[in-house]
């Protein structure tokens, strides 16, 4: 089904969020034929509403030590960052099952080995767009860590500790004055912290806007509300989308439709066990914005200055796939997040937000061909980093596309780790 026209090979991406922009863009750039499918409009479900932090460094997995038990501790406080809700508890329960066994020390460390090798690809690739001509705007000095307990501060650089092995920069450490004196907006109940300095932000929705111009710009074809509803088959192989009753065929497929992965994989008779870890962000005006972003360490909360607005994002809600928003998860991260800031967090909140984070059971991005459909690739599963990720993801994904290999290191996260 080579393009009769054209002679080149036609793919097409299901998914225009940050991770399916930036596979349209790569795939584009590599001389493809690309047609983008989005089911509502680009850039406005998982990657609209976080904090556009770029940040490497964070790269751990999910699924680590002690994470079960502070779950299970979260069903009995609904404030928790980490919240699952128990009347989903049913139907999680094979999902949370396959989680906790990728809990497990071993396991966690070889997830953070994996990661932390994929996240040193991040800036580069941010680093290529802007080669390129794509006017991306990093924004940031680094990404500084506040305690409300200087207790906690050495456990933290302990676990940064380990991501230095594989380059990236020793934390400085900060005392509350220094902190204050970085950052006025800061309280005196901040007892200390540090600073990563080669980590990075951006605003979300210019960066998807910006992509989504960039593609069309390029020759692909953008189709918005356009919900893939089946495909069409020839033997292994899919010949086409089935979008609105119509089908939209190709030669090769890429599935980037971030927590609903899952299910179009199922229509392939191919099981992905992807989950959504619903996160949830608001902003509140401030007179003394921070000049960088702010990670709130016991509240888990990232926090990112955008104009004359403070965004607020955090949680991690195991409630099954769906898109309501609980406001007391708002209320939580308000609650939570007061402590570190002089100025009150004051009415009103503007762009309240709940949105789907792809997550698999063991943490790790999903990338790869898909058995069941030789010529179908999946990029999801990228939790809390698709910003961080997404264009070394589309890179990856449009190598692995016209060499037919899996770079030596990226084996962690083929598909075919999941045997369903």
């Amino acid at each position: 089904m080579t393009s009769e026209a054209t002679g080149k090979t036609r793919v097409v991406v299901v998914g225009g969020g940050v991770i399916g922009l930036c596979s349209a863009y790569f795939l584009r750039r590599v001389g493809l034929e690309v047609t983008l499918l989005e089911g509502g409009r680009t850039g406005q479900a998982a990657s609209k509403g976080n904090a556009g932090w770029i940040t490497p460094v964070l790269s751990a997995p999910v699924p680590a030590p002690g994470v079960i038990s502070h779950g299970l501790w979260s069903l009995r406080d609904p404030d928790s960052p980490l919240y699952l809700k128990p009347s989903a508890l049913p139907r999680l329960a094979p999902w949370l099952l396959e989680f906790a066994t990728y809990s497990r020390r071993g396991p966690f460390q070889r997830g953070l080995d994996a990661m932390a090798r994929f996240g040193m690809r991040a800036l580069p690739a941010y680093e290529r767009l802007r080669e390129d001509g794509v006017d991306v705007r990093l924004h940031g000095d680094g990404l500084l860590f506040c305690f409300a307990e200087a207790a906690h501060i050495q456990p933290a650089l302990r676990d940064l500790d380990q991501m230095t092995r594989y380059g990236y920069s020793t934390p400085e450490l900060l005392t509350g004055t220094q902190l204050r004196d970085l950052e006025p907006a800061l309280s005196d109940r901040v007892a200390g912290g540090f600073m990563v300095p080669q980590e990075r932000y951006v605003h979300p929705g210019t960066l998807t806007s910006l992509l989504d111009e960039t593609v069309r710009s390029l020759g692909v074809e953008v189709r918005e509300e356009a919900a893939v509803s089946g495909f069409e088959r020839d033997g292994l192989g899919v010949t086409g989308a089935v979008v609105n009753g119509s089908v939209v065929t190709a030669d090769l497929f890429v599935l980037a439709a971030g927590a609903w992965t899952g299910r179009l994989c199922e229509l392939l008779g191919a099981g992905l066990p992807i989950q959504a870890g619903k996160g949830y962000s608001f902003a509140v005006p401030m007179r003394t914005l921070p000049r960088q972003p702010l990670y709130l360490h016991e509240a888990r909360v990232g926090a990112s200055p955008f104009g004359d607005h403070l965004r607020l994002a955090g949680t991690m809600e195991l409630s099954g796939i769906n898109t309501v928003l609980d406001r007391r998860r708002i209320e939580a991260i308000a609650r939570s997040s007061q402590l570190y800031f002089r100025e009150p967090l004051a009415e009103p909140r503007v762009e309240e937000w709940v949105g789907m984070r792809p997550l698999a059971p063991d943490g790790l991005p999903v990338i790869g061909r898909l058995r069941a459909a030789p010529n179908v690739f999946v990029a999801t599963g990228h939790s809390m980093l698709g910003m961080t990720l997404g264009p070394a993801t589309g890179e990856l994904v449009a190598g692995m596309m016209i060499t037919g290999q899996t770079p030596a290191g990226f084996e962690p996260f083929s598909p075919a780790r999941f045997r369903r």
